[in-house]
């Protein structure tokens, strides 16, 4: 276990991303205008993966330089578990989904619900594009956070508690009630 790592840091470097979530959206909305932010969505998307996200993270375990082998879990993948691991993915998916729905159709007796900003591709390059922006660069820089960073700091108090308590920062994370229940149960 990475002892350098502090649940105390961990939680501050959860409030500094999110203080810098809500700063940067805001001031992005207000400068260009919510019309530019949907227009370049896959910008957007990468600074906040990229620079909002990742960059506290790293730059926390550079400053306490804590092991990232041993923080972020890099070891060889077992083929099976790889296997098993895309298996419950692709089952879990629809029951994420489903969840997120329920909360939508609760929502709508309270108010309108936002349209979601991703836009469909329309060829296999976007599709490419999109793929790579709004499903690779989350997967490896929220996961870091996530699984890397905020679980190896929980961990001393149980792994299943560390499972629970990050599950639900990542869908605190989403910052977005439609997508909350989501990615706890993926989380």
């Amino acid at each position: 276990m990475n002892k350098k790592i502090t649940l105390t840091g961990a939680n501050i470097v959860f409030f500094i991303f999110s203080a810098i979530f809500i700063v940067y959206q805001t001031v992005f909305t207000v400068i260009f205008g919510e019309k530019f932010l949907m227009d370049n969505i896959y910008l957007v998307v990468l600074i906040n993966e990229f620079v909002v996200i990742l960059v506290p993270v790293l730059l926390y375990m550079l400053i306490k330089k804590a092991n990232f082998k041993e923080t972020f879990r890099f070891r060889k993948l077992d083929p099976i578990h790889g296997l098993l691991v895309a298996l419950l993915s692709v089952a879990a998916y629809p029951v994420a989904m489903m969840l997120n729905n329920i909360v939508v159709y609760f929502l709508q007796f309270v108010g309108d619900i936002p349209a979601q900003p991703i836009p469909t591709p329309g060829d296999l390059p976007e599709l490419f594009i999109g793929l790579l922006v709004v499903a690779v660069s989350p997967a490896i820089c929220e996961e870091l956070f996530h699984r890397g960073l905020l679980l190896s700091a929980y961990e001393r108090r149980g792994s299943m508690k560390a499972v629970v308590i990050t599950a639900i920062f990542f869908g605190i994370f989403h910052f977005d009630m439609t997508n909350f229940l989501g990615p706890v149960f993926l989380g």
